[in-house]
């Protein structure tokens, strides 16, 4: 099934391959079976090592990305914001950078924001009072004064646009993984 779906050109993320991991799980709980019965010891101490730092490093990574596991991508594919360039946003923001956004922006008493995400939780922003519009296709090529948050999929579909007012600048501020903050004067 693995092998089947490398072939297909829908980028759907990892959702039709999920059938495979129980199998994958299995696989390498044989793996601790196989070392146990190595004959050499030193070859057999010298693969549990390895095997030991394996998963102790696989714990440090997950400790260090905690709460933002949706946004993590391996160490081969570097940032989110590198991860973000190769999947949909569906694979990356599923609102849970919504919360600290608002929290921040009622924190820092702002007014009225800009957002322009794939996914948004209108009830989340209501319940802080936090007055909010969706991103107009206008405000990407002039935008009027205020401050916007990009979530990182529509901010790196935008990058590259001729009329896009925010390529090529950097964000004020980053909400989690997921929210790019610019204020526009």
């Amino acid at each position: 099934m693995l092998i089947a779906s490398l072939g297909v050109h829908l980028n759907i993320g990892l959702r039709h391959v999920l059938p495979v991991y129980p199998f994958l799980y299995l696989m390498i709980g044989g793996f601790g079976n196989v070392v146990s019965r190595i004959k050499f010891r030193a070859v057999r101490y010298a693969m549990s090592a390895v095997t030991a730092c394996a998963v102790l490093g696989t714990a440090s990574f997950n400790l260090a990305w905690a709460p933002h596991y949706l946004a993590y991508f391996n160490e081969f594919v570097g940032s989110a914001e590198s991860g973000a360039k190769m999947v949909l946003d569906s694979n990356l923001n599923w609102g849970q950078d919504n919360r600290p956004l608002a929290e921040w922006a009622k924190s820092k008493s702002i007014e009225h924001i800009f957002i322009g995400a794939s996914r948004t939780n209108p009830e989340l922003y209501e319940s802080f009072r936090l007055k909010w519009t969706f991103i107009a296709p206008e405000d990407m090529a002039r935008p009027k004064p205020g401050t916007y948050a990009l979530d990182i999929g529509f901010y790196l579909r935008r990058r590259g646009e001729a009329d896009s007012w925010f390529d090529g600048r950097r964000p004020e501020r980053v909400i989690g993984k997921t929210y790019y903050v610019f204020f526009v004067k």
